[in-house]
């Protein structure tokens, strides 16, 4: 039922689909592991895994930043 939307936000913030696909399976593992995370007096289902999504996508995105980036000149 929220697979579109958890996997579509991953695609967009990713910008690539095998990652939306990690960021999906990760973001549900999660909702199966804890059930209990999510509470439903602070917001709706939909919302939470879309909050979830979006963050685990950021996260991926500042991790792949991060590899590709060239390392640093040694300091003197």
């Amino acid at each position: 039922m929220f697979a579109p939307l958890v996997h579509g936000l991953a695609r967009r913030v990713t910008g690539d689909a095998e990652a939306a696909r990690d960021v999906t399976q990760e973001v549900f593992a999660g909702l199966w592991e804890r059930p209990l995370a999510f509470d439903p007096e602070r917001g709706s289902l939909r919302g939470w895994l879309a909050t979830l999504a979006h963050r685990r996508a950021v996260d991926w995105v500042r991790r792949e930043s991060r590899r590709r980036r060239p390392p640093s000149a040694p300091h003197p």
